[in-house]
């Protein structure tokens, strides 16, 4: 699946507890074949931007609050 203008999306495995960003278009078509196979799956999406270097500028962002979060409780 094409998508004009595809975005990166970054995705988050709880079970692997590791990020990983891929484009949206190969997301969804990945998506596709897990729906079709019924394989159970726990990436999360949880942000989208025009550049990876975005989405790594996010995902620290986010380590950080974990760890906050973390740390405070």
């Amino acid at each position: 699946m094409d998508i004009a203008g595809d975005v990166y999306v970054l995705l988050y495995s709880e079970s692997q507890s590791c990020f990983h960003i891929e484009k949206m278009g190969i997301m969804l078509r990945n998506n596709y074949r897990i729906f079709v196979n019924s394989r159970k799956v726990d990436y999360i999406p949880l942000a989208v931007a025009h550049t990876i270097d975005e989405l790594e500028e996010v995902k620290a962002e986010l380590v950080k609050a974990r760890a906050k979060v973390l740390e405070d409780n």
